[in-house]
């Protein structure tokens, strides 16, 4: 089932839709309650399961993050899982109490012995008769690291020793074993399998004994199967009693419905401030004509050249403080005609009025949008607002661009929020000239001239890395189609090896979700 027809199935649960409530915990609900069974030991997962379930589902927000439904349950539920397992320790077969759930004692104890990514993998696949691929889905993994999981399970099923101690001198053979009952070995390889079997004693035992388990774990799966569907049946109605959740009702491609009060608010604000600033251009334009008056006023913007009658303008702007070395204002290339929409109030777009509010953070959200004008006019704004928080948003949405390449927004975005950065961390001196050069630049790049190569960027951005919070780098490269090369780099690594994350998909960092309160 596709990403959007989950989220579909999502929309409608929380609109009391039991079809549904049923399809999604049919997909989903099962593989959730092994999850905290394997994480919490088999005695009473119904309760985490729950709670997890209605976690998700509360927070289910598809503009935020990009991971699978199904590897969000899982992210929830062990946090969850790990909250209540901070009391009792590691998860066993019989340390929540008496096992209700019907599994076997040889299976349970087997399971449970291993280490936690086996034990996931082996549950989801045998006892919830799931294929790889849908694993690999719930537990955010690729496909051939759940069969070397599974591999590893079932070689600790059958003989802990080899299974923990180093590789035997069968050790490979044992694997392509395991790989023909798991169907993903070759027919000439599982000739030559059983070629080696009948010729040899122990992987005849090795073999013999995998078999034994394939049908115990099947044994399992068929006894379990009523505690699932109970605590299915329960996801199901503690569904139907949730509250709908209206904001995860919104659409995909909509605006928020919560916020087109503020936004009408906001547009009659920014109606009155352009007709005060047209006001105030117009008063500007009347100059002094007393005795008194000796400077002319510079129509070039300040620029510290002589004017015709002999004065000198001053560079400094009107409450800037000399040898300051605050990052310039980089001028945007706003997209065609949008200048003229605000200053009518005939069209107030989501990202102008979050802009003329100063909201940073909704600006980033807005580069997830479903409309590309709408991410662009978002880019340019974060560009002349210069949020270092917008840096790894961009740098995703580099990826989206299908363009060409010299024309990407999103690159033009982040070279000059760089820029900004370069200005602020270099002495007073380079920032002095990085202004000036700045200021030579306002019209190219008011005219969207940018194209995303480092001779058109500050000095500092070329000649050197400029490093954000030691956690992003950026430095020259001419191979690179963008002009420049971008790399994470982890403050916890002494090694400080990086990790390139261009065109990354994916803004999780990996970690459990831990949800707020008590459990």
């Amino acid at each position: 089932m596709a990403e959007p027809a989950v989220e579909n199935l999502v929309q409608q649960t929380l609109a009391g839709d039991r079809q549904a409530c049923l399809d999604l915990v049919g997909r989903y609900g099962r593989g959730l309650v092994l999850v905290c069974m394997a994480l919490t030991g088999p005695a009473e997962p119904g309760s985490v399961a729950r709670q997890a379930w209605k976690q998700t589902l509360s927070r289910f927000d598809h503009r935020r993050r990009r991971r699978s439904f199904g590897s969000r349950l899982v992210e929830v539920a062990s946090g969850l899982c790990r909250i209540k397992q901070a009391a009792k320790g590691p998860a066993t077969a019989a340390n929540g109490g008496p096992d209700g759930s019907g599994m076997p004692s040889d299976v349970a104890e087997g399971l449970y012995a291993m280490s936690e990514e086996p034990r996931l993998c082996a549950m989801l696949y045998y006892l919830d008769r799931q294929d790889a691929g849908r694993v690999a889905e719930m537990l955010d993994l690729p496909v051939p690291e759940v069969y070397d999981h599974l591999r590893e399970a079932l070689r600790y099923l059958e003989d802990p020793q080899s299974a923990e101690g180093p590789p035997g001198p069968c050790h490979r053979m044992q694997d392509r074993m395991i790989d023909r009952m798991l169907g993903i070995l070759g027919q000439i390889e599982s000739q030559a399998v059983r070629h080696h079997i009948e010729g040899c004693e122990r992987c005849r035992r090795f073999h013999e004994g995998l078999g034994r388990w394939q049908e115990r774990l099947a044994a399992a799966a068929t006894q379990i199967d009523p505690v699932l569907q109970t605590q299915c049946a329960q996801l199901v109605e503690e569904t139907r009693a949730m509250p709908v959740n209206h904001r995860a009702m919104q659409r995909r491609d909509g605006w928020p419905t919560w916020a087109w009060p503020a936004v009408a608010g906001v547009a009659l604000v920014l109606i009155g401030l352009i007709g005060l600033g047209g006001w105030a251009a117009w008063r500007s334009r009347e100059t002094p004509s007393g005795p008194g008056s000796s400077m002319a006023q510079d129509p070039a913007g300040s620029t510290g050249q002589p004017t015709g009658t002999g004065g000198v303008s001053d560079p400094t702007p009107p409450g800037d403080v000399a040898g300051s070395t605050a990052a310039p204002r980089i001028p945007r290339a706003r997209p065609a005609g949008r200048d003229e929409e605000v200053a009518t109030g005939d069209t107030v777009s989501p990202a102008d009025a979050l802009f003329a509010v100063g909201d940073a953070a909704g600006l980033i959200r807005l580069l997830d949008a479903e409309q590309e004008d709408t991410r662009v006019a978002a880019a340019h704004y974060l560009a002349e607002i210069g949020d270092r928080d917008a840096l790894e948003p961009l740098l995703r949405a580099m990826a989206t661009w299908t363009g060409e390449s010299a024309e990407n927004p999103y690159v033009a975005a982040l070279k000059a929020i760089l820029a900004r950065i370069a200005v602020a961390q270099s002495p007073a001196g380079q920032a002095e000239d990085a202004q000036a050069g700045d200021a030579a630049r306002g019209e190219d790049s008011r005219a969207g001239s940018e194209t995303g190569t480092d001779q058109e960027m500050e000095g500092d951005v070329t000649e050197q890395d400029v490093e954000m919070d030691e956690t992003i780098r950026v430095s020259q490269d001419p191979n690179d189609p963008t002009g420049f090369h971008v790399e994470v780099v982890d403050p916890n690594d002494p090694a400080g090896d990086p990790n390139e994350i261009e065109g990354a998909e994916d803004g999780s960092d990996g970690q459990a979700y831990v949800p707020d309160g008590d459990f």
